[in-house]
């Protein structure tokens, strides 16, 4: 898939054969290419300009992810 520049950055989760997944998406300076396992199904949230997590540092996910650990009890 590939991911188009935006200045938004987006909540992702996504189970596949592997388990579930969550992460951070990044606002994106240029296109990019974004991996897609076969038969995972994903949600994503798009954050408003200017939403902010107060404890996490949003310039290491520029143009970049960062997947978090996520127990899988849903």
């Amino acid at each position: 898939m590939t991911s188009v520049a935006r200045a938004h950055w987006d909540f992702v989760f996504w189970e596949g054969a592997d388990g579930v997944h969550a992460g951070i998406q990044g606002p994106e300076s240029c296109a990019s290419q974004a991996p897609v396992p076969t038969d995972a199904e994903f949600l994503g949230v798009r954050m408003a300009l200017g939403a902010f997590v107060p404890t996490f540092p949003m310039p290491a996910v520029v143009d970049s992810f960062v997947e978090f650990p996520v127990d899988g009890d849903w």
